[in-house]
């Protein structure tokens, strides 16, 4: 089958959907699709993809407004059967789905959480406005809408979105298991933003230092700087000294900072999975999250780790609590680890994500 999928970009710094992207265009590939990426090269960075990727020059950083995206869309998805686009509020989405439209090509959208109810009161103006003039054409017309939690799903019918949809999870590889040495690592892995509560682990992480003086946070990931420089100032001033800001990590980097964590903490607001929380329990790590996290309730249910409220005492004992029972901590990361191959391998995602892509196919010939 041949696959087009269609981001407004590649950068690396934006965090999980990027990473699951392309995660699961190389498992398609690996499996047998022709499989390409077509979007813009903002926060490209010239790495290897694993599978052809068409980078469209883009005049702007925050929609990716690219009259060359617009040229050049058409003819990449000239030979495709399926378009499967990811995301709603940006340039690429709207010219791909015009352009898919055109030429009779049935598309999927994947919303990344972008419809969840709880993300909708940021500039709520500009996000009603844009789905007025774009967004619920684009959500109306495609075949089928992609949610990776059922409650991603839920969140988005709650904002008055019901059309033909599916649940499938990302994906994540499983890497070889690695012992962890040397003093307890507490890890963090996401962008740097205010949805993940950054303050609230680092209040949480200086309240369990005091019980776990040996312990140390790391924190993975890219934003903006005004706000790193915040969050730096805000573990200063927290008497926290054990605390790293690691910046962006390569796969190998994020490899390791699995391998040598003792748990991860994912404390944010919301996530429509938590791609983090998986990928730490792929490496056999247990994992504390709070509630709004999507893969929460399953974490819950094979006693992978601690689900949370987000208040600073309630994450500092659950730290307390796995830092200071070893036995505790690996049969959680062997629960977390089983989940995962149950249910968050590639080679199933694919599957799934296959039957509903033939499906549309069949639609399609099944049209007069």
């Amino acid at each position: 089958m041949r696959i087009v999928h269609v981001v407004a970009d590649l950068d690396r710094a934006k965090g999980g959907p990027v990473t699951a992207i392309l995660g699961l265009t190389r498992a398609q590939a690996a499996a047998g699709h022709g499989v390409r990426i077509a979007t813009t090269d903002v926060g490209w960075r010239g790495e290897e993809a694993g599978v052809v990727v068409e980078l469209f020059h883009s005049w702007d950083r925050a929609w990716r407004f690219s009259p060359a995206f617009s040229r050049g869309i058409a003819g990449a998805l000239a030979h495709a059967d399926v378009v499967h686009l990811h995301g709603l509020w940006d340039f690429p989405i709207v010219a791909a789905a015009n352009a898919a439209r055109r030429a009779g090509k049935p598309y999927v959208v994947t919303l990344h959480g972008m419809l969840n109810a709880l993300t909708q009161p940021r500039r709520p103006w500009r996000k009603r406005g844009y789905l007025a003039l774009a967004g619920d054409s684009i959500l109306r017309d495609a075949r089928l809408l992609h949610f990776t939690t059922e409650s991603e799903k839920a969140n988005a019918r709650a904002c008055g979105f019901a059309g033909e949809s599916f649940v499938c999870p990302f994906g994540t590889e499983l890497p070889a298991l690695r012992e962890a040495g040397g003093d307890p690592v507490v890890l963090f892995v996401g962008r740097l933003h205010p949805q993940k509560q950054l303050q609230l682990l680092i209040a949480a992480f200086a309240a369990a230092s005091l019980d776990v003086p040996s312990a140390r946070l790391v924190i993975a990931g890219l934003g903006d700087d005004d706000y790193a420089r915040g969050l730096r100032a805000i573990a200063q001033a927290a008497g926290a000294g054990r605390i790293t800001f690691a910046g962006g990590l390569d796969a190998a980097g994020l490899g390791d900072a699995y391998a040598q964590c003792a748990l991860l903490v994912l404390p944010s607001v919301e996530e429509s999975l938590g791609l983090a929380a998986l990928e730490a329990m792929a490496a056999g790590r247990p994992v504390i999250v709070t509630r709004g996290v999507g893969l929460a309730q399953d974490i819950a249910a094979a006693a992978a780790g601690r689900v949370v409220d987000s208040d600073a005492v309630s994450l500092a004992a659950a730290i307390v609590d796995l830092l200071e029972h070893p036995d505790e901590r690996r049969r959680m990361g062997a629960n977390g680890r089983a989940l995962v191959e149950s249910r968050y391998a590639w080679d199933r995602v694919v599957r799934i994500l296959d039957a509903q892509y033939e499906s549309l196919a069949a639609a399609r010939v099944a049209t007069p």
